[in-house]
């Protein structure tokens, strides 16, 4: 579909959706970003004070209407890990912005931002191996309440494990398999901004359709499993076939200002 030059290595590499079961990412973007060279890192890190004060207010408010994280791979609920999004695939939560109007208006500051959420973590809770839907991602944490440290709570990308802190961030590609636990008696609670990697910019709604097939793949093949029968090839033509009309409909949305997800919650919600 999309073919650029990697500008950390000069390799040619193309976009990778996770699709087919087994399917995993090997390609050359690195497991761990230098935070420094990140433009989100930097912008979370500075106004750190904001965010952390009024998130913590919002969740003490309102914390119990931000409901379990849904995954598509699994067609499942996470009870322990609660998430409520600012903006998913270049769709903006109108009405969780303006629950964080201050939140909103640092992430929507920061360049090729597509995606941005909170992120609970219930105590013992251990949030099962999983991958992001394509390589082109670029994922940044703020820590804003971690209430203990390796090895009671923490993140393993790949080969690495992490442990978030207060006011720090640490940036990683989601594409490479990460999981996470907090088995502590605390709430961890940090703010999540997905951007998409600056050589890939100028295709960000075609990408993004892309991903939200992706999701839609999984998410059938896992509610009817007969579909994993399908040979690879009519899996890659549903993907592209689903993928490039999503593409022009985001660039739509971009262009009209349509709120998709208001759309989408009222349907929800009849």
């Amino acid at each position: 579909m999309v073919a650029v030059i990697d500008v950390d290595n000069g390799k040619v590499e193309r976009p990778y959706y996770y699709i087919l079961p087994g399917k995993w990412y090997t390609g050359s973007f690195p497991q761990i970003y230098d935070c420094t060279q990140v433009p989100a890192a930097k912008i979370l890190k500075e106004n750190y004070s904001v965010i952390r004060r009024e998130v913590l207010d919002y969740f003490q408010a309102q914390g119990g209407e931000i409901e379990p994280t849904f995954t598509p791979y699994a067609h499942l609920k996470e009870a322990g890990w609660r998430t409520l999004n600012l903006y998913a695939m270049f769709m903006r939560y109108n009405e969780n912005c303006a629950k964080m109007p201050e939140t909103t208006k640092i992430v929507e500051s920061i360049p090729s931002m597509c995606s941005a959420q909170i992120a609970v973590l219930h105590p013992t809770t251990r949030v099962r191996p999983h991958f992001a839907d394509t390589s082109v991602l670029v994922r940044t944490h703020l820590g804003l309440q971690i209430p203990g440290t390796l090895p009671d709570i923490g993140m393993h990308v790949k080969k690495h494990e992490i442990c978030w802190k207060e006011g720090e961030t640490f940036t990683f590609c989601p594409a490479h398999r990460h999981y996470t636990w907090n088995r502590t008696k605390g709430v961890r609670i940090m703010l999540q901004v997905d951007t998409l990697r600056p050589e890939f910019h100028r295709f960000r709604h075609l990408i993004g359709g892309h991903i939200m097939a992706a999701m839609a793949t999984k998410y059938f093949t896992t509610q009817y499993p007969v579909l994993r029968k399908v040979p690879r090839v009519g899996v890659l033509v549903a993907h592209r076939s689903i993928g490039i009309p999503m593409g022009i409909f985001l660039w739509l949305q971009h262009r009209t200002g349509f709120d998709t997800a208001g759309f989408l919650a009222k349907l929800k919600r009849k």
